[in-house]
């Protein structure tokens, strides 16, 4: 019953880190980051993305093991046609993943599917339960390069406001040429 714990504990800091990005960065996709989008200083952003990265950490074959032992626990009246292989082929997906996120797997298929689930039915369900992880990731290294653009290039410089009266003389002088021009033309058409 340690991996309860070690669950409980990893799926709670990495929804609290979800929140965290999601306090800093205010928006929902790496598409979205640009030069308007506010963010937090840059060694806040590799802070959080260091942390978003680990989330990802491989759980490895021992754990991996342990899990995959589980799931054929799970279905105790079906008996793999050979079971060591199947282990070893449910440890090869399983051992890539975080390890909250293979004890979710088994949780969501166990659940879901009847009879034992195969390769392919264990690596679509983790992909999915890993989507959200890997769009946090996605999202903060976008938003780690819009930080380093925004320290090596120099902002872009808003138009400078003209007043008013500035802007109507400018006008009418404009409206002067067109006129001037359009005549031109004209008086060339009738020669």
């Amino acid at each position: 019953m340690t991996h309860t714990t070690d669950l409980t504990t990893l799926t709670a800091d990495t929804k609290q880190l979800a929140e965290r990005v999601q306090a800093a960065i205010p928006v929902t996709s790496w598409q979205q980051i640009n030069e308007r989008t506010a963010l937090p200083p840059l060694p806040e952003l590799e802070r959080l993305l260091l942390q978003a990265e680990r989330t990802l950490t491989p759980c490895g074959r021992e754990a991996a093991t342990t899990v995959a032992t589980m799931l054929l626990g799970c279905y105790p009246s079906v008996k793999a046609h050979n079971p060591e292989a199947y282990v070893r082929g449910v440890v090869s997906v399983l051992q890539d993943l975080p390890l909250d996120i293979a004890w979710q797997t088994v949780d969501v298929v166990t659940r879901n599917v009847r009879f034992l689930p195969t390769r392919s039915e264990l690596h679509q369900t983790a992909q999915d339960l890993l989507k959200p992880r890997r769009a946090m990731c996605d999202l903060l290294r976008a938003a780690r390069r819009e930080a380093q653009r925004r320290a090596t290039q120099p902002p872009k410089r808003a138009p400078t406001p003209v007043d008013p009266q500035t802007a109507a003389e400018q006008f009418s002088e404009i409206k002067r040429i067109i006129a001037s021009v359009a005549r031109a033309m004209t008086d060339d058409n009738r020669s």
